[in-house]
């Protein structure tokens, strides 16, 4: 058995974490591999990259390493990087995580126009894996994947779909597309597919229509949403042409929705959240934080002055304004100006509040370590960064600033009503448990 994933998005992640929380210790694949996969994940790309040799070791490259022309410049900020031809911008740098490590993921090459012509990806490892060439439109064409010592292994052509492979013995292999190549690939690599388990209705469910009756059991968590009613591919599941399947759907109002759309007749369609790996409890203590990479920050000055018994953990990813350092003049007050990583993981166990107040971006994905530290999570409707995350009844106008600080005040004062407002949050980001995942009988 094992877990085909299309990418590793957020949800894959946390869908791949719950499986391991209920005992389901199976290998996963992911289709598209960005260079960034966690070490218990392996892809047709690197299934390949061995075969040729590759060395897969190392470490990511820094911003400023990235080879550039003479006299050209680098300049980078927390979140991402460019490259200047005297003042002019010839390149885009990606970051790999927006947590100032500055890891380069990709860099995009811009023409006279500034649109996208030529993007090298890097990986995990530091090295360009993949070069994608674009049209004038700044559409991909062609993505040329190689070895750390430049020897080319596959080659993508957008326009057709087909993908060409260079194998270990000297041979040249086509497949008419991506799906082709990862059944080829499952195959060859001896995977048991007595049961997959698969989060899109895109290549993972055309790959395993590829190898027809060598899959057994097909369990699709969805996790999307149903704008336009049931998509076809899940329709031709639910019509029993996909084999011997089941439906578990990963958020509660979508169920509802699935629910109302499918026909009374029994089918194997259930809600099923995800089991969090939280690394500890609320302890109730006074502490609120809250992380910005700007000064403009949400009513802070009323909820400060609203909330006297509270302390406040204020941390910026760059200098503080002098608007920002004025609040250091309340004593419930602390400033972390230019925080590192380590000041935030601190910062993160000290607190038990999490204020998503600030506007711009949001920096080192607080809102889910926030969660994952079961912080109560409280935001204003145009602040909001990530609202999987946030209970309804804890987002509010800016306007009605007063009754987030009545209610933050409850909260402090009851624990009953700390510990409901902190289970609306679990519910609201669909939380199951390991036991649920248990429940599910699979076999490894």
């Amino acid at each position: 058995m094992i877990n085909l994933f299309e990418n590793y998005t957020r949800e894959t992640k946390d869908l791949h974490i719950s499986l391991l929380m209920g005992g389901i210790k199976v290998p996963t694949v992911v289709i598209n591999d960005d260079g960034f996969l966690p070490n218990d994940v392996t892809s047709p790309l690197q299934f390949f990259l061995k075969q040729a040799g590759a060395r897969l070791f190392g470490k990511p490259r820094y911003f400023n390493q990235v080879p550039v022309s003479q006299y050209w410049a680098i300049q980078a900020t927390a979140r991402s990087g460019k490259i200047l031809d005297h003042g002019v911008e010839r390149a885009r740098i990606e970051f790999a995580a927006p947590d100032n490590t500055r890891s380069v993921k990709a860099v995009t090459w811009l023409d006279a126009q500034g649109t996208p012509r030529v993007i090298d990806r890097y990986n995990q490892w530091g090295w360009q894996f993949a070069q994608i060439i674009c049209n004038r439109k700044g559409k991909p064409v062609l993505t040329t994947y190689r070895t750390d010592t430049g020897k080319e292994v596959l080659v993508h052509n957008h326009l057709t779909g087909t993908v060409v492979a260079n194998q270990a013995d000297g041979k040249v292999k086509l497949y008419p597309d991506w799906p082709s190549l990862v059944a080829d690939y499952l195959q060859q690599a001896h995977f048991n597919l007595d049961q997959v388990n698969f989060n899109t209705l895109n290549f993972p469910f055309f790959t395993l229509n590829r190898l027809g009756d060598g899959v057994g059991l097909k369990r699709l968590f969805w996790q999307e949403q149903l704008p336009d009613g049931i998509p076809g591919n899940m329709q031709y599941l639910l019509d029993g042409k996909g084999g011997q399947y089941e439906i578990k759907v990963q958020h509660r109002q979508v169920f509802t929705r699935l629910q109302q759309l499918l026909s009374k007749k029994a089918l194997p369609v259930a809600y099923l959240g995800y089991a969090y790996a939280f690394k500890r409890l609320n302890q109730r203590r006074a502490h609120a934080l809250i992380l910005t990479n700007s000064d403009q920050i949400e009513q802070l000055e009323a909820i400060i002055k609203g909330l006297p018994e509270m302390t406040f953990a204020i941390g910026a990813i760059t200098e503080m304004s002098s608007k920002l350092l004025a609040f250091g003049r309340y004593p419930n007050v602390h400033l972390y100006p230019q925080i590192r990583p380590t000041q935030v993981g601190r910062l993160v166990a000290w607190a038990d509040y999490y204020l998503d107040i600030n506007h711009q971006d949001e920096i080192f994905d607080v809102v889910r370590m926030a969660f994952e530290n079961n912080m109560l999570i409280s935001a204003f409707k145009n602040t909001l960064h990530q609202p999987r995350y946030v209970a309804p009844q804890n987002i509010y106008e800016s306007a009605k600033v007063n009754q987030l600080i009545i209610n933050l005040q409850q909260t402090l004062h009851s624990p009953v009503i700390l510990e409901k407002r902190l289970q609306a949050q679990w519910q609201a980001a669909d939380r199951s448990f390991p036991k649920d995942y248990q429940a599910l009988n699979l076999k490894g």
